[in-house]
């Protein structure tokens, strides 16, 4: 008999995984987990002061100098052949929500950090917020977004962004 995954760990066990890595690249201790994810700033929001409601957006707590809200999602499969062939994906929701917080967490934008169970991190973000970007390779969906790795992300903005 397979042995069970419980998801809320293995979404736990995604998010610090996530936030080691953009500490390694890096070299800062600044990204962390959000205590009970993002639902933290969701269940607080009326009681957080604005530098708290700033912070407690998305699945990371990152850096003012980092300019996305992150979501991570850590899942057993993904189709992405159906992404790719809809142009859709099962987070568009989810993602439209934390766009809803941009003004206050004071970022440019959301990625969505996701990896399929023993495959690598891949990046789910909006092309308008790397206009002179060419990403190679890349899913492209609807809505001006595209799919990258995790590790091209990292190296470009690093390059490009003027990042610390």
């Amino acid at each position: 008999m397979k042995k069970r995954i419980c998801s809320i760990k293995k979404g736990k066990r995604g998010e610090l995984q996530v936030a080691t890595v953009l500490n390694d690249f890096y070299k800062t201790k600044a990204f962390k987990r959000i205590p009970q994810s993002g639902a933290f700033g969701t269940i607080h929001y009326g009681n957080l002061s604005e530098s708290e409601a700033k912070v407690f957006v998305g699945d990371i707590i990152t850096p003012d100098w980092w300019p996305f809200i992150i979501e991570v999602k850590n899942i057993a499969k993904i189709d992405l052949y159906k992404i790719f062939s809809s142009g859709k994906c099962e987070w568009d929701e989810q993602l439209k929500q934390e766009e809803k917080q941009l003004d206050i967490a004071k970022k440019k934008g959301v990625i969505l950090i996701f990896k399929a169970t023993r495959k690598e991190w891949l990046v789910m973000l909006k092309s308008e917020n790397f206009p002179k970007i060419k990403f190679v390779p890349k899913i492209e969906l609807e809505g001006g977004r595209m799919i990258v790795p995790l590790e091209q992300l990292l190296k470009i903005t690093l390059k490009n962004l003027n990042i610390k």
